[in-house]
């Protein structure tokens, strides 16, 4: 039999306006579920088809949860103490250091260091351009001096490189624009050793400067004598500076100088031959900072931007590619591979950034048959006694023959299944992260393969992209849970909530403590009480009307408890107080919902007094609808529910329609928060009033 529902949390005073059915046949609404936990159970395994508009309510919030949380991705599984054996995230590899000079003012003042010098301290100037260079047009530049031998050097640190046959690159964008014809040249910067930000005195690869009849060139030493370049070069042009230093802990350090006037080479074999090259001065054995310098009125007016510092030369000059070691094979016919530059132009959020590989069928057009696989380098997991693995993915399907297959080896030539795509994964956005036990095969291994297979069959279908890949050992520990419902910081929420949350990653709890309160931290209600192996809480009686409430969730296992839990809020609504009227005349009802297999909608100018009303429309058989009103009270002896109704012909409005004896409609009302509702009143064919105007 067909119920459509009025559901009140309690006894109101409202005004309801009302167009009722037609042609409805007798079938039994579902039950709505008020256990969120079970709700966002049933839609993971793909059970809830159909939700109520109260599950599509909780979903809603656990996907908003889920995306706050960073979309279950490896920065909340992985804790501190796990073990990373791989980390890819397909973009280029960062620099020790950049610097753009992307502010106004001293350097001094912006994350440089004095270390010699009481004046004329660096300050930034207009930046310089530079096509193709990362950090051409980015913010300003730094204006370099030689006004006397007492103006300021500054410095900045980074990560210390120590080893012998370590290799430390920086490059920077130079315009000499110093109006003299002639300068003797000095050395204006350097990487080196320093005590600390105030005491530079280790100084190696120090870059020169001179000045001949309107001529400039370039040089490079470790030491105080420059070996300059032969190569004429102009004033007022910017010029791209590269310099290599090797670490020779045993003697001599090696220094190379590249200045390029235009392009940037992909790597040494295209920058060719440097300018200089000097392999017969001493530097330093520890390489942890660079250096602006100013001397005397020798030196030429520099300006200089664009600072980039790194061990490799794709530091410097980032290009995302495949990764070293990995492979991208063709397995068919069609030439197509994944690819790392967004063919497609496709926009993926969540832990997305700019830099993932994506195959793209659509992108490829029809007629072409993707086959492609993906394979990263030997991942050496063998004192590992617990392996992880993990990606986040946004999988497109198109449902005919487009599939994804993920695979493990130990070998490289035996391969084991880990799992099949063939739906929708994280799509529409946002993506979402994939994490698999691999343990029983990669766990003391120290040649363990993972590969991505995309095939399409031919059937010009959507794409499947990957980010963040991970694979680690776990930590011994739970990490934190993830919060579910109330969202942290929520307002208005029901005074019948549950509490719930989902496990966070890490090693797998065995159970939760809760702490939950309206103290904070919360102890007042419950304190570090043990729920067991649950994820979901309910507190023993209604919480309080207007009241803020503070909970804790803190995992454990046998290893003992998750740290770093957080304590999260939320605030009980506070109920409309008596007497409360809507007429729906505004272009929303606040705090009305609706939902089943059709929802209401307002209805324009067929109010009351031609005003507006909540309508509606049933054209077909077993329609399942409800409309429910917001939290009123508290209640007294004398509280009261009215509402106005009338039930029409939808197709010659506003004539009266045909009640028939399956058809009726009831008011319900819940005290407890929607768990259970009592029917105050039926609305059927007994004692429907026929009429084309409203009935009360």
């Amino acid at each position: 039999m067909q119920k459509i529902i009025l559901k009140q949390f309690s006894t109101v005073f409202i005004v309801l306006l009302f167009i009722a059915w037609q042609n409805i046949f007798a079938q039994e609404i579902p039950v709505l579920n008020s256990d969120a936990a079970q709700t966002i159970k049933q839609y993971e395994q793909g059970y809830l088809t159909n939700p109520t508009f109260a599950e599509k309510q909780i979903i809603s919030k656990y996907l908003d949860s889920i995306q706050k949380q960073n979309n279950i991705s490896k920065e909340r599984i992985l804790s501190p103490d796990a073990t990373i054996f791989l980390e890819e995230g397909f973009g280029a590899p960062a620099p020790l250091l950049v610097d753009d000079f992307d502010f106004t003012g001293l350097l001094t003042d912006n994350g440089w260091t004095k270390h010699s010098g009481t004046g004329n301290p660096i300050s930034t100037i207009t930046g310089l351009t530079y096509t193709g260079y990362p950090g051409s047009g980015v913010g300003n530049a730094a204006f370099v001096s030689g006004y006397s031998s007492s103006s300021e050097d500054d410095n900045r640190g980074f990560t210390e490189q120590n080893t012998n046959g370590d290799v430390v690159y920086f490059s920077t964008l130079i315009d000499v624009t110093d109006a003299a014809s002639d300068k003797l040249g000095t050395y204006f910067m350097h990487i080196g050793d320093r005590s600390s930000p105030t005491s530079f005195s280790s100084f190696a690869a120090r870059v020169f400067v001179k000045i001949t009849t309107d001529n400039v060139n370039f040089g490079i030493s470790n030491t105080s004598t420059a070996t300059y370049g032969t190569t004429n070069f102009s004033k007022n042009t910017t010029y791209l500076l590269i310099v290599k230093y090797t670490i020779n802990t045993s003697g001599d350090d090696e220094v190379k100088l590249w200045v390029v006037s235009s392009g940037v080479p992909a790597d040494e074999v295209a920058a060719g031959t440097p300018e200089v090259t000097n392999t017969t001065t001493s530097g330093q054995d520890v390489i942890d900072a660079i250096g602006l310098r100013q001397s005397n009125t020798d030196q030429a007016e520099v300006v200089v931007d664009g600072i980039r510092i790194g061990t490799t030369w794709s530091e410097l000059f980032p290009v995302a590619g495949l990764p070293s070691g990995w492979t991208n094979v063709d397995n068919g016919v069609s030439g197509i591979v994944w690819a790392f530059d967004n063919p497609g132009g496709r926009t993926l959020t969540g832990n997305f950034d700019s830099d993932f590989t994506i195959i793209d069928s659509d992108d490829a057009g029809s007629g072409v048959t993707l086959d492609a696989t993906l394979t990263t380098i030997a991942v050496d997991c063998g004192t590992a006694t617990n392996v992880s693995f993990g990606f986040d993915h946004q999988f497109n399907n198109i449902g005919i023959n487009d599939i994804g297959i993920i695979e493990i080896s130990v070998d490289g030539t035996t391969w084991t299944n880990i799992d099949t795509i063939d739906t929708d994964t994280g799509y529409p956005n946002p993506p979402v992260y994939a994490e698999y036990d691999v343990t029983a095969i990669a766990a003391g291994q120290s040649t363990v393969y993972f590969r991505w297979t995309y095939v399409d069959g031919g059937s010009w279908a959507w794409w499947w992209a990957i980010d963040n890949v991970v694979v680690y050992e776990p930590d011994a520990f739970p990490l934190p849970a993830s919060i579910v419902n109330p969202l942290d910081g929520e307002l208005d929420v029901s005074p019948f909530t549950t509490l719930d949350w989902a496990a966070g990653g890490g090693a797998a709890p065995t159970g939760y403590k809760i702490n939950f309160g309206t103290d904070n931290p919360p102890t007042n209600i419950e304190n570090n009480v043990d729920l067991g192996l649950v994820t979901q809480y309910t507190p023993a009686s209604a919480l309080s009307y207007g009241t803020t409430y503070y909970w804790e969730i803190i995992p454990y296992n046998g290893s003992g408890d998750a740290t770093g839990t957080s304590v999260w809020s939320f605030t009980v609504l506070s109920p409309i107080a008596q007497p409360y009227e809507e007429n729906f005349n505004d272009t929303t009802a606040a705090g009305w919902l609706t939902g089943g297999s059709a929802t209401w909608g307002l209805f324009l100018g067929h109010g009351v007094s031609g005003s507006v009303n909540i309508a509606r429309n049933y054209y077909s058989s077993f329609p399942t609808s409800w409309v429910q009103a917001p939290l009123v009270g508290p209640l007294t002896t004398t509280s009261q529910l009215e509402f106005a109704y009338r039930i029409v012909n939808w197709s010659g409005y506003p004539g009266t329609a045909t009640v028939l004896d399956a058809d009726y409609f009831d008011v319900q009302i819940s005290t407890d928060g929607g768990t259970t509702y009592t029917t105050v009143s039926t609305i059927d064919s007994s004692n429907h009033v026929t009429s084309t105007s409203y009935a009360t």
